[in-house]
């Protein structure tokens, strides 16, 4: 999918809710932990919320009508329950974070993480890297290692400022890399070096530009938005099963 096609996906707010369904980042019915009855997704206000009405025997052993009260919030333990924005912001900041060559100056532009709870970077950057580990080498397999320091003294003179190293190796068959932060010893590094700021770069953050980078190589222009929707589905799934999914599992 391109992001023009996913931008218009969200403007329609029922094809963007289908959207994150058919990826699994929220549900479309779940079964009511209190009375088991099955309970299907009020789109309006993105919750679900049980009616059910029962009797029960009171001390008096007298039937009493009662009705059951569950409600619980669609977005309760997804990927979009700790962000401040709207659903469509939050899916139009991700596909410009995954999409677009300068990011990083697009969102910060449009929207500040630390003010509105969007869950980046860290939220991201965790989905970036958890997803895409491959292993390297093996029988009649070249691989390549070497390593380079990120960082560099302010126009190149004064003190030296502290940079990080970073451990990778290239298999020539598949092109296929690894990438590691170290610290112990001094064609990739290249692109490697022009997905990292220059300067300000914390050593904490690091590990997530790599990531980053590995999983923009591992799949394609066209294939990221669905990839990363699917890999966030997967770090981060509805608190509760889909009763659909759970009949045709059975």
């Amino acid at each position: 999918m391109q992001l023009h096609d996913f931008l218009a996906v969200t403007h329609n707010k029922e094809n963007l809710i289908n959207f994150l369904i058919e990826h699994h980042l929220i549900n479309k019915e779940i079964q009511c932990p209190k009375c088991n009855s099955n309970l299907e997704i009020n789109t309006s206000n993105l919750t679900f919320r049980c009616y059910k009405v029962y009797y029960e025997q009171n001390n008096h052993k007298k039937r009493v009508k009662k009705q059951c009260s569950f409600q619980t919030s669609a977005k309760c333990a997804t990927w979009f329950s700790k962000s401040k924005l709207d659903l469509e912001t939050v899916c139009r900041l991700t596909a410009y974070f995954i999409m677009l060559l300068h990011k990083r100056t697009t969102m910060n532009s449009t929207c500040s993480f630390r003010n509105n709870s969007l869950p980046f970077p860290s939220f991201g950057l965790l989905i970036l890297g958890g997803k895409n580990s491959t292993k390297l080498g093996g029988s009649d397999k070249i691989v390549e290692i070497d390593e380079a320091k990120i960082g560099k003294r302010k126009f190149n003179c004064g003190r030296i400022i502290k940079g990080n190293w970073i451990f990778g190796g290239y298999e020539r068959e598949s092109g296929k890399i690894f990438l590691k932060p170290t610290q112990h010893i001094e064609r990739v590094w290249r692109e490697v070096r022009a997905n990292i700021p220059r300067y300000g770069t914390r050593t904490s953050h690091l590990a997530g530009y790599l990531a980053e980078f590995l999983f923009k190589r591992v799949h394609k222009f066209e294939d990221r938005l669905n990839s990363f929707f699917c890999a966030i589905a997967q770090l981060y799934p509805p608190k509760f099963q889909d009763v659909s999914e759970a009949a045709t599992s059975t």
